[in-house]
């Protein structure tokens, strides 16, 4: 039951949200053109824009709802600290490339237009950055900087037509977060952090090693990571401070994957991220 409609809390984990994700992509790709690409775009654009300004607002107590459970500083739509580390780490190349190519993508736009929608862009990329320095993870930075470099690769050469003014600001991020990943520790605020609580990276390791070992091809089935916790965490763990704990994800995607879909789920999702 649990591979098919996914355990309590990782529904987006279970066979049949996997199949709903396909057939949404198939018909989004049988039902789209230029115009609606575009807009998609910048829907996502915008949205991401928006939920970036809010989150940092809310690390520095200014809490746009009136609602009470959103008065923390740690609140926002994507859910923890380190999701929203993540969620920045890949979006960021994609605003630096927005506001690159706002006058390209919509060449009918007037100047007052293009310039607010810029400064939009450049408010979210600047609280971006401003997030991703006071998280200090530094993985978070070096995906980030993964991002904006492939950016580079297309503009620098001109394979993607850039003015040269419009190439400062990828150049920018991408040397501001060098900067952040190699000298790093900077201490202009007082906000601590939360740690998110999770399977250490060894014992991600031994459950999906010993899950491989047990269902090479197939593994436990979608969203049944708790499953293969429960039983191949190991003795060790038991002494450690979240012996009570039953998690249902490991701290390596892959790895996960391992113990849950085995050999084929794992060569599946490589050939999808390769192709």
């Amino acid at each position: 039951k649990a591979s098919i409609i996914g355990a309590y809390g990782s529904m987006g984990k279970g066979a049949a949200a996997v199949v709903i994700y396909i057939l949404f992509y198939f018909l989004l790709i049988n039902n789209s053109n230029v115009k609606t690409i575009k807009a998609y775009f910048w829907a996502l654009i915008f949205s991401s824009s928006l939920v970036i300004i809010y989150s940092s607002l809310q690390l520095f107590g200014v809490f746009a709802l009136p609602l009470e459970f959103t008065h923390s500083a740690f609140f926002n739509p994507i859910g923890s600290a380190t999701n929203l580390g993540m969620f920045l780490a890949i979006v960021l190349p994609m605003l630096a490339v927005a506001f690159t190519q706002v006058k390209e993508i919509n060449p009918n736009a007037n100047i007052l237009f293009s310039v607010l929608i810029k400064i939009y862009i450049g408010v979210a990329i600047l609280a971006g950055l401003v997030i991703l320095s006071i998280f200090k993870v530094v993985f978070l930075w070096v995906a980030a900087i993964i991002g904006v470099a492939a950016a580079l690769l297309f503009f620098i050469p001109k394979i993607v037509k850039i003015t040269n003014n419009n190439l400062i600001i990828p150049i920018t991020i991408f040397l501001l977060l060098v900067t952040l990943a190699v000298m790093g520790n900077f201490n202009f605020t007082a906000i601590n952090i939360p740690q998110d609580n999770a399977v250490s990276l060894k014992d991600s390791y031994n459950i999906g090693l010993n899950g491989l070992k047990a269902k090479q091809f197939f593994g436990s089935g979608p969203s049944t990571y708790y499953y293969d916790f429960a039983k191949f965490k190991g003795t060790d763990f038991n002494s450690s401070p979240f012996w009570n704990y039953r998690f249902d994800s490991a701290s390596n995607f892959l790895l996960e994957l391992s113990s849950t879909t085995g050999v084929g789920g794992v060569l599946a999702v490589l050939a999808c991220l390769l192709s």
